[in-house]
């Protein structure tokens, strides 16, 4: 009953596998740069190699920074559009407005949503920067259309016929299919406007950061066979009814006679008064361009420096005892971030220097609070800023429980940092998962870990074992232990690696071996524990030089202390950056080698009958 529970609520089995949301595959930069030029769908433009990923559940948006293109982009679930938020593409740094930021490979990222305020581990600047989001609104305008009085109206495909060919679904939508979707629709159907003198489309808009300077994006499409003179190509544009402009000149958006029809976008800077705004569009002669999309960006946001000099080092001998001044502290390479949102402590995982450091975000001071120790000891159950950490890469926050979760990359480890006071005591360091050596099974070894992310819904830690091409989970319950019902137990025997006896083994909670292994891997494998070294040697269908492997016969368990079995996800290559949108139950993971983001459904195949677990 158990086991099929847990297949079923974290959906290993699902049918779909992961789809690409943001990407082409390609390395690149594509689609777009910040107000220049302007966003295209995500699943047609390029990303270079996308690292730490933060969704935005209110807005409805993935922000990803997209480490190599040294930028944050953002994608819009609605439109499938993506745009670059703040950086130019090129490396440096500097501070300021988000479309002159510079920022040199950008990699974790941790989002304060109720302030609108998006965290950056700036890797090679050795600093953490904070962008203030100021997100645009789509307005569409088919649900906008007006006519000047005249009987020429909309030409628009409706009724059924546009049920079947522009019905938004979990697999058809602008965000899933860009500009195959609808021939490039981000609305509900076709749409062809202002086509005659003195047509119009009205959009009513908000000023949603008060009065100021915006910019107004327009979309259109047109065939090239359709522009016979430069009239056409003209618009006359209103803000509350005082003329803008008489030429608001649209450019050709096809490429030649005979070609598809192709998205362009027109930009223009304007006044905006608080409150609701009414922007017409107005043809001043015949045979205006079909516009479908006003996208209406607010002032530029800007981008701050909240920790680091700048310098490459370790920070002063005193940060392990009392707080430092966080704008005169020095990194090394910091990568991952967590965020408590309610006391705006910042944790980040200052990579290079082998510790995790606090950053008071009121207070402007910061402090380690793991790491820092000078030899090799990987002790549990010590306070944790006299253990070792090596080269931590992900952080993930379990704020109800005290509990922060570090990816220890080059230990190979998942460990946990107790920060409060039960039930260890406050500060204590623990191992999860990952035995940090070879000759434990694969179920727990990890491979150069990255992201790490908490799922509080199913109680789950999600961790992007990156050299191993893998997503695994591993349940995070603190008062879990072996399932009795499992079976009986097996041998425990002496495993000297570790140097830990059977009987400390026993004492000190749940012990790696078959018995406590809950769900098998779908990975290739038949079932779990030891395996012939050949049987897993493909990742996404692509064979690996040299394979991925496994110890190989015997019938000795080694037995790892407080470390839990992890269970294979879903198969990818070099997983990074993981976010999680829990209210749909979609896992968003971030590929470096393969230049792209795509998604997981977790809830494919739950239980259909609420308790009753024969019906999985």
């Amino acid at each position: 009953m158990a086991l099929r529970w847990l297949l079923a609520t974290v959906g290993v089995a699902h049918a779909t596998p992961w789809q690409p949301v943001a990407g082409t595959g390609r390395s690149g930069f594509g689609g777009a740069s910040h107000r220049s030029l302007v966003q295209d769908f995500g699943v047609e433009s390029r990303l270079g190699s996308p690292w730490g990923l933060a969704f935005h559940e209110a807005n409805q948006r993935l922000l990803i920074a997209d480490s190599l293109n040294n930028v944050i982009r953002s994608l819009d679930f609605e439109t499938g559009l993506l745009e670059t938020v703040a950086g130019t593409g090129e490396d440096g740094f500097a501070d300021g407005g988000a479309a002159s930021a510079l920022f040199n490979l950008p990699t974790g990222l941790a989002l304060d949503a109720p302030n609108d305020v998006l965290y950056v581990a700036d890797m090679r600047n050795h600093r953490v920067r904070a962008v203030s989001l100021s997100p645009g609104r789509y307005y569409q305008a088919e649900e906008n259309r007006s006519s000047g009085g005249f009987t020429f109206d909309t030409v628009r495909l409706h009724g059924s016929k546009a049920e079947l060919l522009c019905a938004v679904s979990a697999e058809s939508s602008p965000l899933m299919q860009g500009s195959a979707y609808c021939d490039g629709s981000t609305g509900s159907g076709y749409a062809e406007f202002v086509l005659s003198f003195e047509d119009r489309i009205d959009f009513n808009v908000e000023a949603t950061a008060g009065a100021g300077t915006y910019e107004l994006r327009f979309r259109y499409a047109d065939r090239y066979s359709e522009v016979r003179s430069p009239t056409q190509r003209r618009l006359r544009l209103r803000v509350n009814g005082v003329v803008v402009t008489h030429h608001l000149d649209f450019r050709p958006s096809s490429r030649g006679a005979g070609s598809r029809s192709r998205y362009a976008w027109r930009s223009i800077s304007t006044a905006l008064s608080a409150g609701t705004n009414l922007v017409q569009l107005q043809v001043t002669g015949n045979w205006g361009p079909r516009i479908d999309l006003l996208y209406v960006l607010p002032p530029v946001p800007s981008v701050v420096t909240v920790a680091g000099s700048g310098a490459f080092g370790l920070p002063s001998p005193d940060d392990l005892v009392v707080p430092q001044t966080a704008s005169s502290t020095s990194f090394a390479a910091p990568q991952g971030l967590a965020l408590d949102q309610t006391s705006q402590l910042l944790y980040i995982a200052d990579s290079e220097n082998g510790r995790v450091r606090r950053l008071d975000l009121g207070a402007g001071t910061i402090r380690t609070i793991a790491g820092g120790a000078i030899n090799d000891e990987l002790t549990d159950g010590v306070a944790a800023d006299s253990g070792k950490l090596f080269r931590p890469r992900g952080l993930a926050l379990d704020t109800s429980r005290g509990f922060l979760y570090v990816s220890d990359s080059h230990h190979r480890k998942v460990r946990r940092i107790d920060l409060g006071s039960a039930p260890l005591s406050g500060g204590t360091i623990t191992t999860l998962s990952g035995s940090g050596f070879d000759v434990a099974d694969f179920e727990q070894r990890l491979l150069d870990p990255a992201g790490v992310l908490l799922d509080t819904t199913a109680n789950f830690l999600y961790v992007a074992d990156t050299g191993h091409g893998r997503l695994r989970f591993v349940n995070a319950d603190p008062n879990l232990a072996c399932p009795s019902e499992v079976g009986p137990p097996a041998t425990l025997q002496f495993c000297g690696s570790q140097s830990i006896s059977q009987v400390d083994c026993l004492a000190l909670g749940c012990c790696f071996d078959t018995v406590c292994t809950s769900p098998p891997n779908f990975d290739g494998r038949m079932t779990p524990g030891f395996a012939p070294e050949d049987v897993l040697t493909k990742v996404e269908g692509m064979e690996q030089t040299p394979p991925i492997s496994f110890v190989s016969g015997g019938t000795e368990r080694c037995c790892f202390p407080n470390i839990r079995v992890m269970s294979t996800l879903d198969v990818l290559e070099a997983p990074q950056g993981l976010a999680l949108d829990s209210t749909n139950r979609l896992l968003y993971v971030s590929q470096a080698n393969s230049h792209r983001v795509v998604r997981i459904h977790l809830d494919q195949g739950r239980c259909t009958v609420a308790g009753n677990d024969d019906v999985c």
